[in-house]
């Protein structure tokens, strides 16, 4: 838990420090199975954030991601997921049927925001198939989503959230 925390923290501030980043490396993957869901999103996300692609490390974090059990993750979580192999450009064919399976399934449950990343995510690593029937399945649960806000913001469009994310989806399409 702490290794993750350690090169979140790091990549929240940019810092790219590749000695620790290899001694965060070498630690995770020999305790990974005691990982938290969260602490193996966290690390994906801190080796993409600062780009670094270490294949070890991102190899464990894949198989330790598929590990997980259904409600182990969130849908923002996978999202996160997703866009972190897509950032670093990895990715094993199990994998990415895991990721665009698991956000099909929680798609209901997925802000816009997740939606329009896991989208992003499923383009870029170039799994065809499955970004459309994610997009498809995606479509009238974001659609849902956002009529909802604009009734609930109907301050103007300086109130509504999430405004980005829905260029981000549409762009996507």
């Amino acid at each position: 838990q702490h290794v993750s925390i350690l090169a979140w923290s790091f990549a929240l501030l940019a810092v790219k420090d590749r000695p620790l980043l290899a001694a965060v490396s070498a630690s995770a993957v020999g305790q990974i199975r005691q990982f938290a869901a969260i602490d193996v999103v966290n690390l994906a996300w801190a080796f993409a954030r600062l780009q670094v692609a270490d294949w070890k490390v991102l190899a464990t974090v894949s198989f330790a991601a598929q590990a997980l059990g259904p409600g182990d993750l969130e849908a923002p979580q996978v999202s996160i997921l997703a866009w972190s192999f897509a950032k670093i450009g990895c990715g094993t064919e199990p994998l990415l049927e895991w990721l665009a399976m698991s956000s099909m399934r929680m798609v209901s449950e997925a802000s816009p925001q997740a939606v329009a990343k896991t989208a992003w995510a499923l383009e870029n690593l170039d799994v065809p198939h499955m970004h459309g029937r994610f997009l498809r399945l995606a479509l009238p649960a974001v659609a849902s989503s956002l009529s909802s806000d604009l009734v609930v913001h109907a301050g103007g469009p300086a109130d509504f959230d999430g405004s980005l994310s829905s260029v981000d989806l549409a762009n996507s399409l």
